[in-house]
């Protein structure tokens, strides 16, 4: 087994473990990204990004199948919401 921490960001944030959007997960060895959205019932299509150790690794196209070792930060993240004030999406 590898520890992760996992973080959900935007609309995924309902997915969280206690309402913690920040939480700490165990999965087997050699899991993925796509293995993480399944344990944790994300649709997903709800996925837009996906980044690890503060990197995009996938989302709406890249690669969610890179193998994920102890220790590392997995974020995921819906549509990142657009504010016609700021002119930028709000994160």
């Amino acid at each position: 087994m590898i520890n992760l921490e996992i973080r959900l960001f935007n609309k995924l944030q309902k997915y969280a473990h206690n309402g913690q959007r920040r939480f700490f997960l165990s999965v087997p060895e050699n899991s993925t990204p796509r293995d993480v959205i399944n344990l944790l019932g994300i649709p997903s299509e709800e996925v837009y990004l996906i980044m690890r150790n503060g990197r995009t690794v996938g989302g709406r196209t890249g690669n969610i199948e890179v193998a994920l070792e102890d220790g590392d930060r997995v974020a995921f993240s819906g549509p990142i919401p657009y504010h016609r004030l700021y002119g930028s999406p709000v994160i």
